[in-house]
């Protein structure tokens, strides 16, 4: 049991120390310090009065300060050598594969569509751009959809694999597309092309999903614009 004697020294000794920091408060200038300074003085003073029996409030500063440590969030943590695989490995090959996705739609498709509703070329000519079209999409499906994830972790494998999954249907949709077309050229019925159109949309909305896998890799690998356009 502490005795009145010892209460006393106790607060007489912690009035002192508190004068010493009000003094250094004082004359300090430096904001980092004044903020220690300042939780030091309430840590004792709490101390003191709590020995006395009074209550006392933080002051706003104070309270500010310990809710923002108590709040702060651990930052996720990038694993650089996975980034730097994908930007050097991965990347480059899926790069590769989407340009030859866009690179043969518009030469083929959209090429031959505008060429035939011009009368520059003939049915025939048309025929022949379509079925090169399947070919070549053909040609994308067996040799390009094994990009590089060895350097990943199995999670991002696995979205490399949605991305691929997606590509590969939006693929086979197109193919779809041209078949139809040709079929509607061979019957010289080249208005009937709703069917190709509607599977065209679903092709669009399979690389549309494509699309967010990669960008949900590529925010999780830290990965900005202007990396991403490299």
């Amino acid at each position: 049991m502490v005795n009145l004697f010892t209460i006393l020294a106790l607060i007489c000794l912690g009035c002192f120390v508190l004068w010493g920091i009000k003094f250094l408060l004082a004359i300090t200038k430096k904001q980092d310090a004044k903020k220690y300074l300042k939780k030091t003085l309430y840590s004792l003073t709490v101390a003191i009065i709590a020995i006395a029996g009074v209550g006392i409030t933080a002051p706003d500063d104070v309270k500010e300060s310990a809710k923002n440590e108590n709040t702060t969030l651990p930052v996720a943590v990038v694993n650089e050598s996975e980034k730097e695989y994908y930007l050097t490995q991965t990347k480059p090959y899926i790069d590769g594969l989407l340009k030859k996705f866009d690179g043969t739609w518009s030469e083929f498709w959209k090429g031959t569509a505008n060429k035939y509703s011009n009368s520059q070329i003939t049915t025939k000519q048309a025929i022949d751009q379509y079925t090169l079209l399947k070919v070549a999409y053909q040609s994308v499906r067996e040799k390009d959809m094994s990009p590089p994830v060895d350097g990943l972790s199995k999670d991002h494998q696995l979205k490399i694999d949605n991305f691929i999954a997606n590509v590969e249907n939006a693929i086979l949709k197109r193919e779809k597309a041209t078949d139809h077309a040709i079929s509607a050229l061979q019957k010289g019925n080249i208005s009937n092309m709703d069917k190709a159109i509607e599977l065209i949309k679903e092709s669009d909305t399979y690389i549309y999903e494509a699309s967010i896998a990669l960008v949900t890799l590529e925010n999780v690998l830290d990965i900005d614009s202007k990396e991403n356009s490299n």
